[in-house]
């Protein structure tokens, strides 16, 4: 009974060991393939830290790009800035350079150190006289056509349209001497149905004839009071007033006259008490005469603002 206690004893002793040492090698397998497991583990991390570093540097590498790009864009576009601001004031230098050439091209040859020569070239943009061949000759005779034509370009230059002198173009003509084909008849004709006294006499114009001192006078005062100014007192105000025709001494006379008169004399010759009435009127103090025009309030100057 004994023995087989110890055998049966022997045999559980036996199955226990064999038991423990099976789970033994399961375990020691497990542990195996956790170690295999980890170690993958640890290489896949080891990947991808190397990935996260590969695209750290990447992204630090486009960052970089993207700033000297930026750097570079920033760049250009103050260059593009400056090219534009230089290209302006190149723009502005030749619109400058053009327009004084222009200038120069728009202005008369012949008026260096001439007193009206700002006066001519206000007149001259204004519209009122024309450039020709670049020549103004200012100390020559003008006649009594151009000088109308000037006038009446002038006073429409600062008058508005309804009180504007309107240059005909069809219509019979008021003076035998100034015809529709006349290139004078559309201001001289204009100017007498607008009712200005302008003739030289009842029938004709004379407008060929070169332009006296009492003439233009007389007709600039017509201009600025529409009529002749007959206050009665027609006095010697200059110390050849005797000289002057008997028909023109009434503008003559009002024209300087503080009531009634322009101030047009002292315009254009300044203080002076010698007349001169028959002496021919050279362009310049034409150009001077038809510079001052009657206006709503007053005189302005033409071209001036």
């Amino acid at each position: 009974m004994k023995k087989l206690k110890n055998t049966l004893f022997a045999g559980f002793l036996i199955t226990s060991l064999a038991f423990t040492g099976y789970s033994h090698t399961l375990a020691s397998q497990r542990f195996t393939s956790v170690d295999t497991e980890l170690a993958q583990a640890r290489q896949e991390l080891q990947a991808s830290s190397d990935l996260v570093k590969s695209l750290e540097i990447q992204v630090e590498a486009l960052e970089k790009k993207l700033a000297e790009e930026k750097a570079g864009r920033l760049k250009g576009e103050k260059k593009l800035k400056a090219l534009s601001l230089e290209l302006n004031k190149n723009h502005l230098q030749l619109a400058r350079t053009q327009e004084l050439q222009a200038e120069t091209q728009m202005s008369f040859q012949d008026l260096e150190g001439e007193y009206a020569a700002e006066t001519v070239s206000r007149l001259l943009k204004a519209g009122v006289i024309e450039l020709g061949d670049g020549k103004f000759r200012p100390n020559e005779p003008i006649s009594r056509g151009e000088f109308l034509q000037w006038l009446v370009k002038a006073t429409n230059t600062v008058n508005p349209r309804t009180t504007q002198v309107r240059p005909a173009t069809t219509g019979d003509s008021k003076f035998t001497d100034v015809t529709p084909d006349s290139p004078y008849f559309p201001f001289v004709q204009g100017a007498t149905n607008s009712g200005f006294v302008i003739g030289y006499d009842e029938t004709t114009f004379r407008p060929e004839r070169n332009l006296s001192r009492e003439e233009m006078i007389a007709i600039k005062v017509s201009f600025d009071k529409a009529e002749p100014q007959m206050n009665g007192n027609c006095g010697p105000r200059y110390t050849d007033f005797e000289k002057i025709s008997p028909k023109y001494k009434q503008a003559v006379h009002n024209c300087d006259n503080s009531s009634y008169g322009s101030q047009t004399a002292s315009h254009i010759w300044g203080s002076f008490k010698t007349f001169y009435p028959q002496k021919e009127v050279t362009r310049a103090e034409a150009a001077l005469c038809v510079e001052r025009i009657k206006a709503k309030y007053g005189y302005k100057l033409v071209g001036q603002k």
